[in-house]
């Protein structure tokens, strides 16, 4: 009788996570269409007319930048290659305006601000994807330091942030893809957070790390993928949900994962990662 009541508690002390787990990405979803301003929702679809515009933002007496990257629906594409500080092309919703882009400076610090119009008409789900459907690419100056936070609704990000000066990484993403790709040589230590919805993420970071790294990843629905250098020393931790982990080249130490690298390697990463559902698989790479 025990034993049956045991198994009654466990199965809804479950459920109960669950719940409050879907209740959480539900929340975070309505905050990412939040921003979207007082939005009707029409789930046949229609057609608006799109627009485009060129924006470039130069530095004047600023050391280094925060930006911030706001995009509420649509697909963002961030890479390097500029000499201007941003140099983007935005498609966008004619009816609703064009992105906002503020650039101040306090001091030797610049700050960047890119965020999607305020959206006082009715948001189209259903069977035309192209109806309020942005698309920004931004290309960032390579030789800035740079504080990036990017935060994304509903849409597609591709992230190519590998040639970028960056100081501190905050990305929290909603609803769709994402690939993130970190493969390039850095110098000097800086706090990495990223933050997924729901949908299928990659993480790539095979690159070369020459300090010692701290990056958080939490996790919501779907499936993650985290690729890392095998000569990097790695120590990660997991606070398990209910989803499933796969770790390539690691063994368990307690309840925490190191690779082989760990013990002997100058550089380093602690990866603390957050599951809720979904499968998360950490390969490792040559």
């Amino acid at each position: 009788m025990n034993h049956v009541l045991m198994k009654r508690i466990a199965l809804i002390g479950v459920i109960v996570f669950i719940v409050g787990f879907l209740g959480s990405m539900l929340g975070s979803i309505i905050l990412g269409f939040s921003s979207l301003g007082s939005t009707q929702f029409n789930f046949f679809g229609s057609s608006s007319e799109s627009a485009s515009t060129n924006e470039i933002v130069n530095t004047d007496l600023a050391e280094e930048v925060d930006i911030n990257i706001d995009l509420g629906v649509g697909q963002v594409f961030v890479t390097s290659g500029t000499n201007h500080l941003l140099e983007g092309d935005f498609i966008f919703d004619a009816e609703t305006g064009r992105p906002e882009v503020d650039y101040h400076e306090n001091d030797s610090l610049g700050v960047l601000n890119i965020s999607q119009a305020p959206r006082n008409k009715i948001l189209n789900i259903g069977f035309n994807t192209t109806a309020n459907h942005d698309e920004w690419n931004i290309k960032l100056n390579e030789h800035i330091p740079m504080n990036l936070q990017l935060k994304t609704g509903v849409g597609e990000s591709e992230l190519n942030l590998s040639e970028l000066n960056l100081t501190k990484l905050d990305i929290e993403t909603g609803v769709g893809e994402t690939r993130i790709d970190l493969k390039g040589e850095w110098h000097s230590s800086f706090d990495m957070k990223i933050q997924t919805g729901v949908g299928e993420t990659v993480i790539d970071l095979n690159g070369a790390w020459h300090d010692h790294f701290d990056l958080e990843i939490k996790t919501g629905v779907g499936d993650t993928t985290v690729i890392i250098p095998r000569d990097l020393g790695v120590k990660l931790q997991v606070s398990k949900g209910i989803g499933s982990l796969s770790v390539d080249g690691f063994y368990k130490n307690g309840n925490e994962y190191v690779n082989a690298a760990y013990e002997t390697a100058d550089e380093t990463m602690n990866i603390n990662l957050r599951m809720g559902i979904g499968e998360v698989t950490i390969l490792s790479e040559n």
